[in-house]
């Protein structure tokens, strides 16, 4: 098969064996004899599982949060809004945008929330997004589980939507229309799958926040 049915074929084997198959790999399944064709390549599977059927798209989650906040987690990013009474409304949306490395940007799909302890999270290949209340307000994870193709830095970026991001020092000041700041996303802290800390920056820039890790240490 070939077009969206080719596609899905080869995520459904994907997922029925420890291979990783990223969105556009050109690639040939074969197992069961039977085959699947999509491009150069091939790949030789000993099995293939059965895979049940996808779930339905998941529901936005909700998080309770400080008086006066608000919080939601979609497919597509999280958002964080003014809940006080009589208070001048605002909203902020963080969607990612994109990642991985200049010219080998990954592909980035809506992608699944699920319930993470007190917090949530959202799963997509290769990336997972969690958000956890803390005392200090929320703390905003991101977990990279296999490397990107090429070689340079690991960046990812978010697309930030309803207050403008600027940047204050080492981190982002996020400012309502009416020009004061009501939210800080700062405190940024990398480290590789080994526990140690690796340089890394964050910048504000045309109403994205860009994440750069200049030496990737060893993943996830």
């Amino acid at each position: 098969s070939s077009g969206a049915s080719g596609e899905r074929a080869i995520e459904d084997a994907a997922s029925a064996c420890r291979f990783h198959i990223d969105a556009g790999a050109e690639v040939r399944l074969i197992a069961s004899g039977q085959s699947v064709d999509y491009g150069r390549g091939l790949i030789q599977l000993d099995r293939l599982s059965a895979v049940p059927p996808r779930p339905a798209s998941a529901p936005p989650l909700a998080l309770t949060l400080a008086p006066g906040l608000a919080f939601r987690l979609d497919a597509e990013g999280a958002e964080v809004r003014s809940a006080a009474p009589g208070a001048r409304p605002w909203r902020w949306r963080l969607s990612l945008a994109r990642w991985g490395r200049p010219g080998a940007w990954r592909h980035v799909p809506p992608g699944r929330t699920v319930r993470d302890g007190p917090g949530a999270a959202l799963l997509r290949r290769g990336i997972v997004e969690r958000w956890q209340p803390r005392e200090a307000g929320l703390e905003h994870i991101i977990e990279v589980s296999t490397p990107p193709a090429r070689h340079g830095p690991l960046i990812v970026e978010f697309e930030s939507f309803g207050l403008e991001p600027r940047q204050d020092g080492a981190g982002v000041r996020l400012h309502s229309d009416r020009g004061g700041p009501v939210l800080a996303y700062a405190g940024l802290h990398v480290e590789d799958a080994a526990g140690r800390v690796l340089r890394a920056s964050l910048a504000a820039a045309g109403g994205r926040l860009r994440i750069e890790v200049p030496a990737p240490g060893r993943y996830p």
